[in-house]
């Protein structure tokens, strides 16, 4: 077993069961948050058995959706669109000129271009650090006004969320270090034993390129060169290649 590997899942799983922990003890072990309440204890109950239901629907909701949060998050969509449409150009740009005009034209192409600036986003680790602060900001509004009940037990609620889902984005992002990357790895692994297995001969890779606007089925397209200066194109699902790998060869057109 990869020493790594274990130590990133055992760290990950202590992170969720310190959310689930933090979750359950507001509710059953701790007193210490009545005082808040006024001594209005039938609210103080219900507030908690809402936080301990809002908590762990999070938890859960941050699990299922943790591949998703490994990818930053785009603040402003419109600009993600601007951006992948100028790759997108880009791309189709370097495909035409590998087909008309060969590999070389391609690559000083490629060096010559001004690639688009990446749209201002947040990553889970960033949301986690928003959410900490949130919650001492939610902790601090709790003491200044418990004397309003119903103020105070928003805030209560408010403060078990934050800190709760704080924890939980901070254990996925050990993920990216074990299950993300290793299925990554696995899957280039199975592209490149199809490409092997199907040329007799050693092939250079020439292009590697994503579809970005597909994210339901993304398409990566791969352009090698066999020896004998032949062409191929190759499209696959990024994450699934057994759902589509096709190979075709590039017929070059010759420059008159």
């Amino acid at each position: 077993m990869n020493k790594n590997s274990f130590l990133a899942d055992l760290l990950q799983n202590i992170g969720f069961i310190t959310a689930v922990a933090v979750a359950i003890s507001q509710y059953s072990l701790n007193e210490s948050f009545a005082v808040f309440f006024s001594g209005n204890e039938a609210i103080y109950k219900a507030s908690s058995l809402v936080a301990l239901i809002l908590s762990i629907g999070l938890i859960l909701g941050v699990f299922v959706l943790r591949n998703r949060l490994f990818n930053p998050i785009i603040l402003f969509p419109w600009e993600n669109t601007k951006y992948n449409k100028k790759r997108n150009l880009i791309n189709d740009e370097v495909n035409k000129l590998i087909r008309e005009k060969g590999i070389e034209e391609a690559e000083k192409y490629k060096a010559a271009v001004q690639l688009p600036t990446y749209p201002k986003s947040i990553t889970a680790i960033g949301i986690g650090f928003v959410l900490l602060l949130l919650s001492l900001a939610s902790f601090v509004f709790l003491i200044s006004f418990s004397q309003t009940i119903w103020i105070g037990s928003i805030l209560f609620i408010c403060f078990i969320l934050f800190s709760v889902t704080s924890i939980s984005l901070f254990s996925i992002r050990l993920y990216n270090d074990s299950e993300y990357k290793t299925q990554r790895i696995a899957t280039t692994e199975e592209i490149f034993n199809r490409i092997n297995e199907f040329f007799t001969d050693k092939v250079v890779v020439v292009s590697d390129s994503q579809d970005l606007n597909n994210f339901a089925n993304p398409i990566r397209t791969i352009f090698v060169k066999h020896p004998k200066k032949d062409l191929y194109r190759i499209d696959c699902n990024s994450y699934d290649p057994s759902r589509l790998f096709s190979i075709q060869k590039i017929k070059q057109e010759k420059i008159k």
